[in-house]
């Protein structure tokens, strides 16, 4: 058994004082070699590694530390998935394992990574089907795709109505098609707003 790991592990968890990020972000920085090596033979201290590492990871993602968190949150996952103790078949009967994929995701959606984060919310909610918190997720990602379409068309009729003053006494033809261009920005514009708010609608 290691002793420094267990010292840490019984200061961090033997009051209440640490359930405050910053607190329990202070208490490991200095200390937090004892959680990258994970590589404990003795199969408690392992399990108090990959404890801390994933509350770590946890709070730093609550302290708006993203770029760390998404560090320690894979370091962790990783931990869970190679525990030889844990049944592998489905890690996500283990309520830690899945607040990790959860802080996962929501580390890379805030991040702007949006197809990998889709891939860990669709994980949590084919397992927790009725979940709304997870679904809620999922759309939001949704409606972001969404928007990018919607600025698209935006952008795209603006172009067309700048184009089309500078032509409007130069070119009658191409003056007609940047107006038609307008009309497709516009009405796609408010195509994609209607099914936004249509797909990403929480029933």
């Amino acid at each position: 058994m290691n002793k420094e790991l267990t010292d840490l592990y019984d200061q961090i968890y033997q009051d209440e004082s640490t359930k405050d990020s910053r607190i329990f972000i202070n208490r490991i920085d200095s200390k937090v070699h004892l959680i990258e090596n994970t590589d404990y033979l003795d199969y408690e201290d392992y399990k108090k590694a990959t404890k801390l590492l994933s509350d770590y990871g946890i709070m730093l993602y609550l302290a708006g530390y993203l770029k760390k968190a998404l560090n320690y949150l894979e370091l962790a996952i990783k931990q869970f998935e190679n525990d030889k103790n844990i049944s592998q078949l489905d890690l996500l009967d283990e309520p830690l394992y899945e607040a990790l994929i959860f802080h996962h995701g929501m580390t890379l959606y805030n991040l702007k990574k949006f197809n990998t984060a889709n891939i860990d919310f669709q994980r949590l909610l084919k397992k927790f089907p009725d979940n709304d918190r997870y679904n809620s997720w999922i759309k939001g990602i949704k409606a972001q795709k969404y928007n990018v379409i919607e600025w698209g068309f935006a952008i795209f009729a603006m172009i067309c109505f700048l184009l089309s003053i500078y032509f409007e006494h130069k070119d009658r033809i191409i003056n007609r098609l940047f107006l038609y261009g307008i009309f497709i920005g516009l009405a796609g514009g408010l195509f994609i707003g209607f099914l936004r708010r249509r797909m990403t609608k929480i029933k």
